[in-house]
């Protein structure tokens, strides 16, 4: 195939040489992948494949960067999940407010009826 007609970019899209699209995602593709130093082959059923698709096609992104997000959601470092242990109990033990719920009709005149207020029909 010519360069001059039409070249696949990285995220297996075809799009012309002038497509701004494919010299952005080329660029991304670029300096993700300096970063990257292993590769690894992995074999899916049809249905996992088709959910990861779907995925990727909902969201414009790369079955491997999918991938490589679920493995960081499962398989996170030690000192994250610490991390977040501790500010979910902090949250969680977080005194709730004790002021009720405000009369929202309440709240409304008083808005309605202070002089900053426009005047609405």
């Amino acid at each position: 195939m010519s360069e001059k007609l039409s070249k696949a970019t990285p995220g297996g899209s075809f799009a012309g040489p002038r497509s701004k699209r494919s010299r952005l995602s080329y660029a991304c593709y670029c300096m993700c992948m300096s970063t990257l130093s292993h590769r690894t082959q992995l074999l899916l059923d049809d249905e996992r494949h088709r959910r990861l698709e779907e995925e990727a096609r909902r969201t414009g992104r790369s079955i491997a960067s999918l991938v490589r997000e679920a493995i960081d959601v499962r398989y996170e470092r030690e000192g994250q999940s610490a991390g977040r242990r501790q500010a979910a109990t902090v949250l969680l033990d977080a005194p709730r407010p004790s002021d009720p719920e405000p009369d929202w009709a309440e709240v409304e005149r008083e808005l309605l009826d202070s002089p900053a207020a426009p005047d609405l029909p």
